[in-house]
């Protein structure tokens, strides 16, 4: 049976972001990051697609709900590129892991290392605590057919990339927790394998949980009513928004 769900709010207050993409959407080693208050539909994107500038996910639930859980400011930094693969396809495999830039370089170096350099400017006398990982990928797996067993251990290897250079730039008590997104997209065979690699990898590692997105509907299912106050795009088969 379907789930439904409540309409979103665009801008919650106490919710912040980096907002990466200021002077140039395809240039990501420019040092253009600036933070921002969060708001669904001016800076929730950076992407790498020029029109997709109102593109906000699954950070905006998991934000308001730590908000409300904590009671504390809750700041985003969203590396986020459409259609990339976990393992590279067009270069080889060089070191931290065989992954594509995307992971390997933009996520960590121009997002997440400007994002912690800047920080104190924006709130002075603050120190950060990293709370999660949000991993929402797959889609690009599945288009690829990539096995369950080779997306499961190159998603271990980056992970410990991951944790090692966060744990680099935050006082952590622990490891890194991780909110791994199930796949629910195709909802093919294909990403079924991915799926399984996706909770193979949290039954193995600590501090690791899966969302499973099955109950949920796809953003092309989404109502208008649903949709809203955000809804862009044109009807599609279904007479839903293709929104996102």
């Amino acid at each position: 049976a379907r789930v439904a769900q409540t309409n979103y709010t665009v801008a919650p207050a106490g919710i912040y972001i980096y907002n990466k993409r200021r002077t140039n959407p395809n240039l990501w080693g420019t040092d253009d990051g600036v933070w921002e208050a969060y708001d669904a539909t001016t800076n929730a994107h950076n992407v790498a697609f020029t029109n997709d500038d109102e593109l906000y996910g699954p950070e905006l639930s998991l934000a308001v709900q730590l908000r409300a859980q904590y009671g504390l400011e809750v700041f985003i930094v969203k590396p986020c590129i459409g259609g990339a693969a976990l393992l590279s396809d067009i270069t080889t495999s060089t070191l931290p892991g065989p992954w594509n830039n995307e992971l390997r370089q933009i996520a960590i170096d121009y997002f997440l290392k400007r994002a912690v350099r800047d920080f104190p400017a924006f709130r002075p006398g603050v120190l950060p605590v990293f709370a999660t990982v949000l991993w929402y990928q797959g889609e690009e797996e599945s288009n690829l057919g990539r096995s369950t067993a080779d997306y499961q251990a190159g998603l271990a290897l980056l992970r410990s990339y991951f944790d090692r250079e966060i744990g680099s730039l935050f006082t952590m008590k622990d490891s890194p927790v991780w909110n791994l997104v199930k796949p629910s997209f195709y909802r093919n065979a294909a990403e079924a394998n991915i799926g399984t690699a996706i909770v193979n990898h949290a039954a193995s590692f600590p501090r690791s949980y899966v969302i499973d997105l099955s109950a949920y509907p796809r953003n092309t299912d989404l109502s208008v009513a649903e949709a809203s106050p955000i809804a862009k795009g044109s009807p599609n088969s279904t007479g839903n928004n293709d929104d996102n």
